[in-house]
C-alpha cells in the first residue's frame, strides 16, 4: 500500500510520510537506503538520529502530541536532514516531509545570490541618479544663465553640495 501511495518526489528530493500521533508510519517513504527502515519514526530517531542544536526528539514528540506544526534538524545515516511536521486536519495523523540539508542550502544560496545581485543593481542605479543630479547641479551652478562662464556669478552653494555628495559617494563605495 505504501508503494502505491508513495509521496516520494525524486526530482525535488522531498520525501513525505504520513504518521500517527505515536509515530507509527501510515504511509512510509524512505529517504535513503543508508537510513534504517522501521515502523515507527520516533523509535528510528531515538536509535539513529543526532539532533542539531535547538532540536530534540522530546520537543518533536511534544509538538506532535500538542498538534503543533514544527521543524526538526538532525543527522541520520550520514545525511543531514530537515523534517517538517504538520497535523492533517480532522485526523489523528500528521504529514512529515523530509528534505536533505543540501537541497535547502542550495535553494537559500541561490536566493542569496539573487538578492545580492539585485542589491548591487539598485546601488548602481542610486549612484547613477546621484551622479546625474550632481552633474546637473554643476551645470546649473556654472552655466545657469546661458551667459559666458563667469566665476562671480557662480552659485557656490550648489558646487559645495555637489562636492560633498561626490566625497560621500566615494567614501561609501
Amino acid at each position: 500500500v505504501s508503494a502505491q501511495l508513495s509521496l516520494r518526489k525524486e526530482e525535488s528530493q522531498t520525501y513525505s510520510s504520513v504518521l500517527s500521533d505515536d509515530g507509527d508510519y501510515i504511509v512510509h517513504t524512505r529517504v535513503s537506503d543508508q537510513i534504517p527502515n522501521g515502523t515507527n519514526l520516533f523509535s528510528l530517531l531515538e536509535a539513529y538520529a543526532t539532533f542539531d542544536s535547538g532540536y530534540s526528539l522530546e520537543r518533536l514528540k511534544q509538538e506532535v502530541q500538542d498538534g503543533q506544526a514544527g521543524l526538526a534538524s538532525f543527522t541520520m545515516g550520514g545525511m543531514r536532514l530537515f523534517m517538517f511536521h504538520q497535523r492533517i486536519p480532522d485526523t489523528e495523523w500528521f504529514m512529515s516531509p523530509v528534505v536533505p540539508y543540501d537541497v535547502v542550502n542550495a535553494s537559500v544560496s541561490g536566493l542569496s545570490t539573487t538578492l545580492s545581485t539585485n542589491s548591487y543593481l539598485v546601488l548602481a542605479a542610486v549612484v547613477a541618479m546621484i551622479a546625474s543630479a550632481g552633474i546637473s547641479i554643476l551645470i546649473t551652478a556654472f552655466w545657469g544663465s546661458r551667459s559666458a562662464i563667469s566665476l562671480p556669478d557662480t552659485n557656490w552653494s550648489l558646487v559645495v553640495i555637489f562636492v560633498i555628495s561626490m566625497v560621500l559617494l566615494r567614501k561609501f563605495r
